[in-house]
C-alpha cells in the first residue's frame, strides 16, 4: 500500500498545468517582499502541505510516479514530528498529529494509534516501506539509540534511496542537491566542533572522494569556499550562516530548471519556492524580526 494519498482522477494535460503553474508563481514572486504575518510556526507548513496536494491532484499519472518520492520525502518531517508527540505522550489526535498531511489516512490512523514512540516508529516504517526499501533495521536503531538518532537516521536513508534508478529529470537533480547540501552541512558541522570524521551520503553531485579529501585538509575556510562554490557566491564569514548560503545555491538551481516553460521544472520550482516560503514565514513566526536573518528570497 502506498503512503501518500492517490488523487482521484486522470490530472489535466500538462500545458495546462504549467501554465497554471506559472500563473501561480508570479503570484508567489509578487508579495514575497510582504510576507504576512503567519498564526505560528506550523501554519505555514501547513498551507504548503495543501498546496502539494493540490499539484499532485492536478498532474498526470507520470508525473504523479515522477514526483511520488519528492513529496514524501516533504512529509516525512511531519512523520517525525508526530511520532515525537507520541513518545512524549501528548495524547494528540489524529488530525493535530498530521494536519494537511498527504499520507494516507490509514497510514495516519495506525501511527496515531500507537502506544509509545517505539511502536509509532515501527508502524511509519511500516509505512514508508514501500517507498523505501532500504528503511530496514531502523526501529532497532530507535530502540538502541533513541529518537533522535532515528530521526536523523531515516532522513539520511530515505534522501539517498529515491536515487537508486528510480528517479528522472529535474526531480533525479534535486535529490542530488539535498545530498550535496546535507553533506556541505556535516562537513561544516564536523570540522567547526572537532568531531569525529562525518558519515556523507553517497548520490551527490560533488564525489565523496573529494568530501573526503575536504575532510584530511581540516580547515573550515576551504569547506565553506567549496560550500559557495556549490551555491554560487561568495564565502560566508561565519559557519553560521552556511544553511542561508546553501538554500540561496538550491533555489538558484531551481530557477534554472524552471527556465522552460514546458518542462517538468516548472512543477519543481513552483514547489520548491512554496517550500521556501513556508520556511520564512515559519522562522518569522517562531523567531520575530531576528528571524528575518535567516530568511531567503
Amino acid at each position: 500500500m502506498p503512503l501518500l494519498q492517490s488523487p482521484e482522477g486522470g490530472g489535466y494535460p500538462r500545458d495546462y498545468l504549467l501554465s497554471r503553474l506559472r500563473a501561480r508563481r508570479r503570484e508567489l514572486l509578487s508579495d514575497r517582499r510582504t510576507p504576512v504575518e503567519p498564526a505560528s510556526a506550523e501554519a505555514p507548513w501547513r498551507a504548503f502541505r495543501r498546496e502539494c496536494a493540490w499539484v499532485f491532484r492536478q498532474m498526470d499519472a507520470r508525473w504523479r510516479q515522477d514526483f511520488t518520492p519528492l513529496l514524501t520525502y516533504w512529509e516525512l518531517p511531519g512523520l517525525v514530528r508526530a511520532i515525537r508527540f507520541i513518545r512524549q505522550g501528548e495524547g494528540l489526535t489524529q488530525e493535530a498529529l498530521f494536519p494537511d498531511s498527504l499520507i494516507l489516512g490509514r497510514w495516519q490512523r495506525t501511527v496515531s494509534e500507537c502506544r509509545d514512540g517505539a511502536e509509532a516508529a515501527a508502524a511509519a516504517l511500516a509505512a514508508l516501506s514501500e517507498e523505501s526499501p532500504a528503511l530496514a533495521g531502523l526501529e532497532a536503531i530507535y530502540r538502541r539509540e533513541g529518537g533522535r538518532r532515528f530521526e536523523e537516521e531515516l532522513m539520511d536513508r530515505f534522501l539517498v534511496a529515491p536515487g537508486r534508478g528510480r528517479l528522472r529529470g529535474v526531480v533525479g537533480d534535486y535529490f542530488k542537491a539535498l545530498v550535496d547540501r546535507r553533506n556541505l552541512l556535516r562537513l561544516a558541522k564536523h570540522q567547526r566542533w572537532g568531531l569525529e570524521s562525518p558519515v556523507l551520503l553517497p548520490g551527490g553531485g560533488l564525489p565523496r572522494t573529494e568530501l573526503e579529501a575536504l575532510w584530511r585538509q581540516g580547515d573550515l575556510t576551504i569547506v565553506l569556499r567549496c560550500a559557495a562554490a556549490w551555491a554560487g557566491e561568495a564565502a560566508p564569514e561565519d559557519w553560521r550562516t552556511l544553511s542561508v548560503v546553501l538554500e540561496r545555491g538550491l533555489l538558484r538551481r531551481l530557477r534554472r530548471w524552471g527556465r522552460d516553460p514546458l518542462q517538468a521544472g516548472v512543477v519543481l520550482d513552483y514547489l520548491g519556492r512554496c517550500r521556501l516560503r513556508a520556511r520564512n514565514l515559519s522562522l518569522l513566526a517562531r523567531a520575530g524580526e531576528a528571524g528575518r536573518e535567516e530568511m531567503v528570497a
